[in-house]
């Protein structure tokens, strides 16, 4: 199952596979966290 498909990444954050954790968010510059949901 690829978790991506739910896009669980906040304000333009890009999900990528991670396998310690299933998925990672990278986040743009001005917000942070692991979905990206906290402002920088």
């Amino acid at each position: 199952m690829n978790q991506c498909a739910f896009e669980i990444c906040e304000n333009g954050g890009s999900c990528v596979p991670n396998s310690s954790k299933g998925v990672k968010c990278i986040c743009t510059a001005e917000w942070s966290g692991p979905l990206c949901d906290y402002p920088t």
